[in-house]
């Protein structure tokens, strides 16, 4: 599948779980509507038939419109037309509600005409057919009615929900098929990420490697096709080059293994030697590329020896890839400097270049494993993606100091601080 066709397929996806989910909620909607009105309308039938009761104990006639009215969702006041004794009307309002099972706790209260108030309160516990004295709840009068009582649901909109356990069961088994799916896309989306991340590493591979291998192949067929025994000077040159594109092919292999979890070149070997020397030995390596791309390497370093303890090798591969980066990474005519400072028992080398510098919205991923800078305007630029994260890792294992400052477009300065003997 191309990348856009997935990308249209990934967008159809999303488009499609939460249409699902618009879907579900109303739904949820309508049945929680439909519920509420089921129960307002066996809350008024109750309550009616109590008041037809009340009528006919009392020996009265109840109104002609209907007695009851609602004047919110969860409170009701019910019209009698006659005088209400509490203990009886508490009676037909338990007993009715059971019978149409409506379990919701209440609190009622009879209006006093004399008074002008509701003066006579009871909050039920429904199913214990316990009640007290109901002092939570302020009840509203109603100026239309003149002998009428008022009633309270407590917990009703709860009381509506639990009568929707069968939505849940089903929104529960929609969750669950939504979070499945969207697990999916992330493990697709992974999977497609490292099939893009090998694809490139392979690509890479080929080009770092053919690189130096065509140098030592071009360097072995002067060996074979000229006679090069008489010419001493150019015989070490060949087999400088070829010494120097061995050791950076087996240098590569080791850092692959290293990041595959196979190789033991993370296991310092640590001896003293003289970082100045190394980075005088490492300038004419770089004579060539630089020279290819009509720049400069310009180097600032101290007259005496300065002895560190570390792993050669290790700090030499460091210090390739961070130089290798500053000639790779600048656009045109590369202008990299390489300035070590002494002070006390340590130092600081910098490695700085007027580059394309790093946006920094990729500051804070430049160590990650794989992760590889766009690199703009520089076309053709390869790498594995693992430079930056051998450089920290070698660092931290010699207890070094690594501050990276870049700024798109105005280059980068790499700083180093490390301990001297």
């Amino acid at each position: 599948m191309n990348r856009m066709a997935f990308r249209f397929s990934l967008i159809l996806g999303f488009i499609a779980v939460i249409l699902i989910i618009v879907v579900q909620v109303y739904f949820m909607q309508t049945a929680f509507n439909q519920e509420e009105r089921r129960a307002n309308q066996s809350i008024q039938i109750a309550l009616r038939n109590v008041a037809e009761q009340l009528a006919l104990f009392n020996q009265s006639d109840l109104p002609y419109e209907n007695p009851v009215h609602r004047l919110r969702p969860d409170y009701y006041v019910v019209n009698v037309n006659t005088f209400i004794d509490a203990e009886i009307l508490e009676y037909y309002l338990i007993t009715e509600f059971m019978e149409k099972n409506i379990d919701l706790d209440f609190e009622f209260g009879i209006y006093d005409c004399q008074t002008d108030e509701i003066v006579y309160g009871r909050y039920v516990t429904f199913g214990s057919g316990r009640s007290s004295t109901g002092e939570d709840y302020q009840f509203s009068k109603y100026a239309d009615y003149l002998y009428y009582f008022g009633i309270f649901f407590q917990g009703r909109s709860k009381w509506i929900l639990s009568n929707l356990t069968i939505w849940y069961f089903f929104s529960a088994v929609l969750a669950l098929v939504l979070i499945f799916f969207i697990y999916s896309q992330v493990v697709i989306l992974r999977q497609r990420r490292m099939s893009e991340i090998q694809r490139d590493f392979i690509n890479n591979l080929t080009h770092e490697f053919h690189t130096p291998l065509s140098s030592i192949l071009m360097s072995a067929e002067v060996f074979v096709d000229q006679d090069t025994s008489q010419e001493p000077e150019r015989v070490k040159t060949y087999g400088r080059i070829i010494r120097n594109q061995t050791r950076h092919i087996l240098s590569q292999i080791d850092r692959i293994l290293d990041q595959s979890g196979k190789g033991g070149s993370l296991r310092p070997k640590k001896e003293l030697f003289d970082l100045t020397n190394l980075l005088q030995s490492m300038e004419e390596e770089f004579k060539i590329p630089i020279r290819n791309k009509e720049g400069s390497l310009r180097m600032e370093l101290p007259d005496q020896a300065v002895l560190v303890n570390a792993d050669a090798l290790m700090i030499r591969q460091v210090l390739f890839n961070l130089i290798d980066n500053a000639i790779k990474y600048s656009a045109d005519n590369p202008a990299v400097d390489i300035i070590m400072t002494i002070h006390g028992k340590g130092g600081t080398l910098c490695i700085r270049d007027a580059g394309i510098g790093i946006p920094d919205q990729y500051r804070k991923r430049i160590y990650d494993r794989f992760f590889r800078v766009p690199a703009g305007n520089v076309h053709n630029v390869k790498g594995f993606g693992l430079g930056l994260h051998y450089v920290k890792r070698v660092l931290d294992q010699h207890g070094w100091k690594l501050r990276l400052q870049s700024k798109a477009g105005a280059g980068t300065s790499i700083n180093i601080k490390f301990k001297s003997q």
